[in-house]
């Protein structure tokens, strides 16, 4: 993933917790691809955790996220 990509990603995650928009998450987990959509609750860059509708992911497993 190229670093355009990622700061995409990085603005529509924080244009989806400041605004309370929803948003719609695809990301990597088990060797398979994942959509999630619903509202971003929290992003964690310590831990490199995101909450979406409370589930937990890693950031590093996103892929793509579009308000």
């Amino acid at each position: 993933m190229g670093e355009d990509q990622i700061a995409e990603i990085n603005i529509n995650l924080q244009h989806a917790l400041e605004y309370d928009l929803p948003i719609e998450v695809k990301y990597f987990k088990n060797n398979d691809h994942h959509k999630i959509k619903g509202h971003l609750l929290s992003v964690d860059p310590l831990n490199n955790i995101l909450n979406i509708n409370e589930e937990y992911l890693p950031l590093d497993s996103v892929t793509d996220a579009h308000l």
